[in-house]
């Protein structure tokens, strides 16, 4: 997995994970953020590196279904980019950009 697809992984979690279940959560924060192997969490919770991974794959469908429906991190973006053009004195982007968000 490289480096961009990761953050975007784990940028959903920290937005989605109250929604997730206790295993999928657990998986996947052992996996993403604290960086152990399929072969270490199959071997804490006592089940096959296939289970870890199907189960990881799965929570990383629920969590894009779930930006695509509530879409919370692309408005926190967009949130985030009027903050940086009010910083720059950039108030005609802010404006259109305050505008999708009311829209969405």
């Amino acid at each position: 997995m490289d480096l961009d697809k990761k953050e975007e992984s784990i940028i959903l979690f920290s937005f989605y994970s109250g929604l997730l279940p206790k295993k999928s959560f657990d998986y996947f924060d052992l996996y993403y953020n604290q960086d152990y192997s399929l072969s270490e969490i199959a071997s804490f919770f006592k089940v096959t590196r296939t289970a870890i991974f199907d189960s990881l794959r799965k929570t990383l469908k629920i969590l894009h279904f779930y930006e695509e429906k509530l879409g919370l991190v692309s408005k926190s973006n967009k949130r985030n980019q009027i903050l940086n053009n009010l910083n720059k004195d950039n108030l005609e982007e802010s404006i259109s950009l305050l505008k999708e968000i009311e829209n969405d």
